[in-house]
C-alpha cells in the first residue's frame, strides 16, 4: 500500500513486545517494551503515527499518542518521541504499584496499517535489604529450642 509519495509504504506491520509476565518489584520503575518494524523509510514522520497503551482488565487508557498530541493519563506514564521515529512505542511507568499488576496492550498505528499485542506485569512485594535478613529470637520457651517459620523471604523464630 502506498500513502502519497512523499510519505512512506507499508506491508505489514510486525510487533513484538515484552515477555508475558514480567516481574517488578512495587516502587520499581519499569519499561514496558514494544517495537515495530515492516515501514519505510527508516524514521517514522510522527504524524502519521497512534501509540495507545491500554490496562487490559479495565480497557482503561494509561497513554495516548496521536500525531503530536500526548495524552498520559497515568502519571508519569511517557513514550519517547526520538525512539517512536524508529518504530520503539516502549512505555516507561515509575514508580509501579501493586493495583497496576495485570496485562497491558500497545495498539501501533502507522496509516494506514496497525499492530496490537499484550503482555502482563506481575508486581512482586516492596523489595528491601530487610527481606534478605534472617531473624532469629532466643527461645524463652520450655524445650529450650527454637522453632523456625518462614514467611517469604524472612524466617521468624517463635518462642
Amino acid at each position: 500500500m502506498f500513502w502519497n509519495a512523499s510519505c512512506f509504504y507499508t506491508d505489514a506491520l510486525e510487533m513484538t513486545i515484552f515477555k508475558d509476565q514480567l516481574e517488578v518489584f512495587q516502587g520499581q520503575d519499569v519499561v514496558l517494551d514494544c517495537k515495530v518494524t515492516g515501514y519505510t523509510p527508516a524514521v517514522l514522520n510522527l504524524s502519521f503515527v497512534a501509540v495507545e497503551w491500554r490496562f487490559v482488565s479495565t480497557q482503561q487508557l494509561v497513554y495516548s499518542f496521536n500525531g503530536g498530541f500526548i495524552d498520559a493519563l497515568r502519571p508519569g506514564a511517557t513514550v519517547t518521541l526520538e525512539n517512536l521515529k524508529r518504530g520503539d512505542a516502549s512505555l516507561h511507568l515509575p514508580k509501579v504499584q501493586i493495583e497496576e499488576e495485570g496485562e497491558y496492550k500497545c495498539i501501533v498505528y502507522v496509516t494506514p496499517s496497525k499492530a496490537e499485542k499484550s503482555s502482563s506485569v506481575r508486581v512482586l512485594g516492596k523489595y528491601s535489604e530487610a527481606s534478605r535478613r534472617v531473624c532469629v529470637l532466643f527461645p524463652h520457651n520450655q524445650s529450650g529450642s527454637p522453632k523456625f517459620v518462614k514467611e517469604s523471604n524472612i524466617f521468624f523464630a517463635t518462642v
